[in-house]
């Protein structure tokens, strides 16, 4: 409950020490028949410690937490750690989730997280923004820590892919803005270059071919 009121607030080093501490719980434990103290970590329980673990988690709660282990790793930019999760996430899915795409219903947020890795890598953002829609359980939560890196990227693709002009409804469809005027300040900070039909009237074009990148 703790580590997804942290997602909530977005609050992600206290979302990380609660993964910490509930892989620990899982890590560690003790011996068949033992009494479990009050204190499980006191110096007095050590020699007690085994392979069983104190806390075991359904396959659902699984499902989620090991997807929100793989979207934290992307959004700290860990890619080692990105690399053990995908492996961790996979490991947890079956047979026919396995073969779902980012398109199809009924996708388990194991598989969600690892859509979600395979888009982050390949500037899929098209692919992103419809996992970012669908996104089950709270996985949405850590996904807005990847939405700015993501139209930043989609942004650079798309002016040098298209010619001669793109309109900004283009932009706020396909980046998933709330409205027009959120778009325009986004594509101004990206230095976008607006083609202005009138003084009076904002801008609704942009030309892709002066439109100048991030400059990073």
């Amino acid at each position: 409950m703790h580590a997804r009121l942290s997602l909530e607030c977005g609050d992600l080093n206290e979302f990380n020490q609660c993964q910490s501490r509930l892989r620990s719980l899982m890590e560690v434990g003790y011996d068949d028949g033992d009494d479990i103290p009050n204190t499980p970590f006191s110096s007095s329980s050590q020699s007690s410690l085994s392979s069983q673990p104190f806390l075991h988690q359904c396959k659902d709660i699984a499902d989620e937490f090991a997807a929100y282990r793989l979207l934290y790793s992307l959004v700290q930019n860990e890619w080692s750690d990105v690399t053990k999760e995908l492996k961790n996430a996979n490991n947890l899915l079956s047979e026919d989730q396995k073969r779902k795409t980012y398109r199809c219903e009924g996708v388990s947020s194991c598989r969600h997280a690892i859509l979600v890795a395979k888009s982050v890598v390949h500037n899929d953002y098209h692919m992103f923004f419809v996992l970012y829609e669908n996104a089950p359980h709270m996985s949405a939560y850590l996904m807005d820590f990847l939405v700015k890196r993501m139209r930043c990227c989609a942004y650079e693709l798309i002016v040098a892919s298209y010619r001669p002009m793109l309109s900004v409804e283009f932009f706020r469809e396909a980046l998933q803005f709330q409205d027009l005027e959120e778009t325009r300040t986004f594509l101004k900070q990206c230095g976008a270059s607006f083609v202005k039909k009138g003084e009076s009237e904002p801008p609704f074009w942009i030309d892709c071919k002066q439109s100048r990148p991030i400059v990073t």
